[in-house]
């Protein structure tokens, strides 16, 4: 159950950023999508190609511990937690200044 709930942070952040991107600009509210898609893909397959560990870096599942075989360590996901509440707080903002009459 833990190694299952330590992912919670990375998933709030991509939702956070399909919020701030529908909220600050609709238009582009697809687009969340890629960056949902770049994570997944950077997570299952940039080990395996190599890729430099900056951008692996992009996708939030990186810096979430791999419980049960790794340390639990709480400041990951308290960085994760603290930008996910940023995205959302834009979003909302974005969501709540849009004239729609």
């Amino acid at each position: 159950l833990g190694a299952s709930l330590v992912q919670l942070p990375a998933i709030a952040v991509l939702s956070g950023v399909a919020l701030a991107v529908l909220g600050l600009a609709p238009r582009f509210a697809p687009a969340s999508w890629a960056f949902f898609g770049l994570a997944v893909v950077l997570d299952q397959l940039g080990p395996i190609l190599g890729v430099d560990q900056f951008w692996l870096g992009l996708s939030p599942y990186s810096h979430v511990p791999q419980l049960p075989g790794e340390v639990f360590a709480p400041t990951p996901l308290a960085s994760l937690t603290v930008v996910a509440t940023m995205l959302f707080a834009a979003g909302f903002y974005g969501w709540n200044r849009r004239d729609i009459g």
